[in-house]
């Protein structure tokens, strides 16, 4: 039976111990380093990437100007190349996005896709023989509420994920919002991303969880937090349009905050590197700890209902990376400074990569 070696990640932080996995499933956690692992190092659960926009890698040149002008609806940089693109040439360049998901560490990942039912089914079409999973929120391909459209999006997406409320009429999304939530589904948007918006408002729509909130007040986070609306937050996206997001403040406010990469036009879905920078973007506005960084990562699980596990335990999908490096000092510190060449071992579910054989075929 294969096995990893070393110190195990847990939320309330590393052991020493081997883990034992089969067929896609973990069969023993013992509190012992053991002899011949297929893997020695830090042993983490795989990634969670709270917010994403994979679609946007059909953006191949640099994409210059403002926030709106870039990704703002309906006519911004993304939006003109997302209309422009071929369907096989979408579909390719977020398989692009999808393997560099793997090969960083992440198993599962929530997508806002734009495109109405077509984008949907496009990312569906990408997912096909990936080894990553998606909470796949779609989008209505205009800014207005179309009963038969959305109802024809919730047949294959898990919900509804739009951009704020100040790119809508107000009525509109409204009715958007009522409608995907009295289908059960998971319903979210961009808050407080380029300028402080009513927070009253928005959570009148019922949202499952927010997105940004980087310009909000600390009142603001503090209403998200009693009401337990968590908030995906984006360090590299928002430092790459000039904010800087409070980390600090943000779980001072008692957010419970989600770690996701956004576009993929000008941030690498590498979960790896998004939780370095965000402790290095922490430290400018006071510092957060290694341990708090590493739980954002895995914030965003439960929002595929259990299916993404953050601990090992016999039974479960053995659904794990294993990263190089020093036995010793403070494991989450090492953790969150590694990089990709430092994985030696990621297996997802019944699939295993090992760094010096590539994919292999279990039996």
């Amino acid at each position: 039976m294969p096995k990893v070696s070393g110190w195990i990640y847990t939320l309330e932080g590393f052991v020493e111990g081997t883990v034992h996995f089969e067929e896609g499933h973990v069969e023993e956690v013992s509190h012992r380093r053991e002899k011949n692992p297929l893997a020695e190092g830090l042993i983490l659960p795989c990634f969670f990437n709270a917010h994403t926009h994979v679609g946007d890698a059909i953006v191949l040149e640099e994409p210059l100007g403002s926030l709106e002008e870039i990704v703002g609806p309906p006519h911004g940089l993304k939006f003109r190349r997302l209309n422009e693109a071929r369907e096989e040439e979408l579909v390719g360049a977020m398989r692009r996005m999808l393997d560099r998901m793997v090969l960083s560490g992440t198993s599962a990942f929530c997508d806002f896709r734009e495109g109405g039912v077509g984008g949907a089914n496009a990312l569906l079409q990408a997912l096909q023989g990936s080894s990553v999973d998606a909470l796949l929120l779609g989008r209505p391909a205009s800014l207005r509420y179309d009963r038969e459209e959305v109802e024809a999006l919730l047949e294959v997406a898990a919900g509804i994920g739009v951009s704020s409320i100040s790119d809508w009429d107000y009525g509109e999304l409204t009715k958007l919002a009522q409608h995907v939530k009295r289908a059960g589904k998971v319903f979210s948007l961009h808050a407080s991303e380029a300028h402080q918006e009513d927070l009253d408002l928005v959570l009148d729509l019922k949202p499952d969880f927010l997105v940004h909130m980087t310009v909000a007040s600390q009142a603001d986070w503090q209403t998200c937090a009693q009401e337990e609306v968590p908030v995906a937050i984006c360090p590299r996206s928002q430092v790459f349009f000039g904010r800087v997001p409070d980390i600090p403040g943000m779980l001072a406010a008692g957010l419970n905050l989600l770690l996701g990469t956004d576009n993929a036009m000008f941030a690498n879905p590498s979960m790896l590197r998004e939780i370095e920078f965000a402790y290095q973007v922490g430290r400018l506005k006071g510092g957060i700890s290694p341990d708090a960084v590493l739980r954002m990562a895995y914030g965003g699980a439960k929002l595929l209902c259990g299916s993404h596990s953050i601990t090992f335990q016999e039974g479960e999908s053995s659904t794990f990376l294993v990263l190089k490096a020093p036995m010793g000092g403070d494991q989450c510190y090492q953790a969150i400074r590694a990089m990709e060449t430092d994985i030696l071992l990621l297996s997802i579910g019944p699939r295993l990569w090992l760094r010096d054989r590539g994919w292999i075929k279990r039996t």
